[in-house]
């Protein structure tokens, strides 16, 4: 990734088109804003190792570039959110040969605060929507599938309550013991809940970090 981001300065300050590009490329390639799907299944044309710092500088040279990297800006700030120790991670963090401007990181913990508080909220709304207690129709153990869902109930605030919002993980990695309690037609109900809520949680990214469109400018 060092060398992903130095493409992109050496481009952007010598006035090399190819070596710019190259960079948002792959820069693209690991953060799909997209749709939720491109963003599953990210991946890079080769490997990249990705530092701990690294989500935070992405997420500022997306800030700072916003005309030619808005479209990473969304899935870096929501990186960010997942980060548990972000300011460690910040202070770590030594790719920028230049310290930010106040103005610069002002603006991006602006969105990080009030963004993670829109976040958290729209995971209880949408993403944790099939804790409502809603059993599937063909449910064939009743009792066991009712326990379970009052646990997956139970077991919700902690995640929401984490400084890692990780409403958006896959069903499995929130319930690990659901498809052992409860019948599968319960956990097929409520994984494909689950994916309606993350899909739109995913949509308004754009709207809980309160980035706007190209055409209306930045900052």
């Amino acid at each position: 990734m060092e060398t992903v981001l130095a493409y992109f300065k050496m481009g952007s300050k010598y006035d090399i088109p190819r070596l710019r590009q190259e960079a948002v490329w792959r820069l693209e390639r690991c953060y799909p804003s997209t749709t939720l799907d491109a963003y599953k299944s990210r991946s890079e044309p080769r490997p990249i190792v990705l530092r701990k710092g690294e989500v935070y500088e992405v997420a500022l040279l997306a800030l700072r570039e916003y005309n030619s990297l808005h479209q990473l800006l969304p899935a870096a700030l929501y990186k960010c959110c997942t980060v548990p120790d972000l300011e460690r991670i910040i202070r770590a963090s030594s790719v920028f040969v230049e310290q930010p401007s106040a103005a610069l990181q002002s603006e991006f913990w602006k969105k990080m605060y009030f963004g993670r508080s829109k976040l958290q909220i729209s995971h209880l709304d949408d993403t944790f929507w099939y804790l409502d207690g809603e059993l599937s129709e063909l449910c064939t153990r009743k009792t066991k599938c009712t326990a379970t869902m009052k646990t997956m109930q139970a077991e919700a605030p902690h995640d929401i309550l984490k400084y890692s919002p990780t409403a958006l993980s896959s069903f499995s990695t929130l319930n690990p013991d659901a498809a052992d309690d409860a019948c599968a037609d319960c956990v097929a109900h409520w994984k494909s809940r689950h994916e309606e809520g993350r899909r739109r949680v995913w949509a308004k990214l754009r709207e809980i970090f309160d980035i706007p469109v190209p055409d209306d400018g930045f900052v």
